[in-house]
């Protein structure tokens, strides 16, 4: 085994300091203490959190094991959390659930990124970690278990998506959307850039999807598919001073003439009338101020060049299966 490796597990065993990070038995502040530098208020601070957990690891336990082998390693998990003011975190909105006593929930901006709390501090937020695994089948070993690798993905993730606030830990929200379906308006909290609500280029796949900015207009939308006298089981958001600065990541499609659905009688479904569709497609995105451009087409004349990035990934597609099935693509 070389040395490198060697060293790695003299350290998992406490003979050695390890990083935060990195796992080791170490003395370190008590999980959640700040670490602030000495008469400088602007230095960067700090929360560290640890956990005890077992260490998976894979080589040769000892010098008289002659093969590499799964093994594991009592270890502490210590990582660092950077800490911000509440100031540098207006409040962006409150989300309540009704119906649920868990289900009022702070989001605040910061950096141009929308935070929330699940109300645990640093050593409880760790132990909840996706990445840390639990064993409930074996009750007597408590602490939880991760591969050696997990130790640096861990912070990376900590570093890119946590901060702590008051002394609780704030995690990075992908952007929700709002959802209207059978006259309740509900919050997906793991939309996302390619999530089930939009698509790669960020714009909504659903004309049912809203933008936060346009939850008035999702409220107004559900009221009016309710009976009267029916419950509403909507989620309800109270908006902070910071949502004057909330720009959305999200954008609709714009409205292009054609037939997506194309739900055509049987009779119907010649290249001609997928033809006569193209052609309304193209003329309507025509109408897209710098949708369309013309290039040269190497043979000293020119042809029309799409920007897609002004239309969805649903247009596009559609737009190249009309061109498949149209009289085009048949030459």
């Amino acid at each position: 085994m070389s040395h490198h490796a060697d060293a790695r597990r003299e350290q998992a065993r406490g003979n050695g300091v390890a990083q935060a990070g990195q796992f080791g038995h170490q003395s370190h502040s008590a999980p959640g203490a700040f670490d602030v530098g000495a008469g400088d208020a602007t230095e960067a601070r700090s929360a560290e959190a640890s956990i005890d957990v077992l260490v998976g690891m894979y080589g040769r336990p000892t010098p008289r094991h002659r093969k590499d082998q799964s093994y594991e390693v009592p270890g502490i998990l210590n990582v660092t959390i950077p800490v911000i003011d509440t100031e540098d975190a207006p409040r962006a909105m409150t989300l309540t659930r009704p119906g649920d006593p868990d289900g009022l929930r702070e989001i605040v901006l910061h950096d141009g990124r929308l935070f929330t709390t699940r109300g645990r501090t640093p050593a409880e937020a760790l132990a909840n970690h996706d990445r840390v695994r639990t064993r409930p089948w074996l009750p007597q070993e408590p602490r939880p278990w991760l591969p050696e690798d997990n130790f640096a993905l861990i912070q990376d993730e900590i570093d890119r998506d946590w901060v702590v606030i008051d002394g609780l830990v704030y995690e990075a929200l992908p952007e929700p959307t709002l959802r209207v379906f059978n006259g309740v308006v509900n919050i997906d909290d793991h939309s996302g850039i390619s999530g089930r609500g939009s698509d790669g280029r960020g714009f909504l796949r659903d004309p049912n999807r809203y933008r936060l900015d346009e939850y008035e207009q999702a409220v107004a939308v559900a009221a009016a598919e309710r009976e009267l006298d029916e419950y509403d089981h909507s989620i309800r958001l109270d908006f902070g001073p910071a949502m004057d600065e909330y720009q959305s990541e999200y954008r609709r499609p714009p409205a292009l003439d054609y037939d997506r659905s194309r739900r055509r009688p049987t009779e119907e479904r010649t290249p001609e009338a997928y033809a006569a569709d193209l052609e309304r497609m193209r003329a309507s995105m025509a109408k897209i101020p710098g949708a369309i451009t013309r290039v040269p087409d190497g043979f000293g004349g020119t042809r029309a060049r799409v920007d897609w990035s002004l239309f969805s990934v649903d247009q596009e597609d559609d737009y190249n299966r009309l061109v498949q099935d149209s009289e085009e693509g048949k030459r």
